[in-house]
């Protein structure tokens, strides 16, 4: 029996292996060109645990930037925990019917000081700040430093991209 493979292209990946084009992923660029509608800022090495801040990105992603500000300003005056839903480790349930969470004070701060760099970017680039909605957030692995000498632990540090828009309809 034969194939027909003519309407499926076919691309040749960096090892050499041959692959359905629709199948090769790739990387969102978030270069802004000064006609975008987007901004972004990088808080680069910051003091932050990676963990704690891949579980609050994921909870302000995708929101309005009003409605971020107000859920990491709650939980830095330790109102609202905010839900974790990986690397839990036996991390114990709140008081309501959120399950596991945490009051990530540090974490949080670092996190809502890049969103306000972010938004007085857009600012600065003239988009409508009262419509910006988080287009991405991705925190990544940042170096690993000895302190205390052999005897301390590492210090733990995180970067983070946050990209902002304008949204077209309402946002929450």
């Amino acid at each position: 029996m034969t194939e027909n493979v003519s309407n499926l292209e076919v691309e040749k990946n960096v090892s050499g292996v041959s692959s359905p084009k629709s199948q090769v992923s790739s990387q969102k660029s978030y270069i802004s060109s000064p006609g975008s509608s987007t901004a972004r800022a990088l808080g680069s090495s910051l003091p932050m645990s990676l963990r704690y801040s891949i579980n609050i990105c994921d909870s302000v992603r995708g929101r309005s930037v009003a409605f971020a500000r107000q859920r990491l300003e709650d939980a830095i005056s330790m109102r609202r925990p905010i839900k974790f839903t990986t690397s839990l480790n036996g991390l114990g349930h709140k008081p309501g019917s959120m399950g596991p969470g945490r009051y990530a004070v540090k974490c949080c701060s670092n996190i809502l000081s890049v969103i306000n760099s972010a938004v007085s970017n857009a600012e600065q680039k003239g988009l409508n700040v009262k419509r910006l909605v988080i287009k991405s957030m991705v925190p990544s692995k940042g170096p690993t430093i000895m302190r205390n000498g052999r005897h301390g632990g590492q210090a733990k540090k995180t970067h983070l991209l946050v990209v902002v828009g304008e949204s077209a309809g309402d946002v929450k």
